[in-house]
């Protein structure tokens, strides 16, 4: 049974990560804990979607960081 996690759960994955877990294990115990949801085919939608834009979320972060990085860097060989 795919499950969508809800939490990071150790040794099984990290929030919104899409798994594979024995039906018992996901009816009886991640489900009922609201650890996980069954993957239908609305939340894988909407787990994918919350991957891209968390994806493009850190490349836009990654783009602002560089340049005061480089500056930073720059700095750092003018008083060495």
């Amino acid at each position: 049974m795919k499950v969508i996690l809800l939490q990071d759960i150790k040794e099984l994955g990290k929030k919104d990560q899409i798994v594979n877990v024995s039906d018992g294990y996901g009816k009886n115990y991640l489900i009922p804990r609201k650890l996980a949801k069954a993957a239908t085919e609305g939340a894988l939608n909407d787990a994918k979607e919350k991957q891209r834009l968390r994806t493009k979320r850190r490349t836009a972060n990654s783009a602002l960081l560089e340049k005061p990085h480089r500056r930073l860097t720059g700095l750092k060989s003018l008083s060495a």
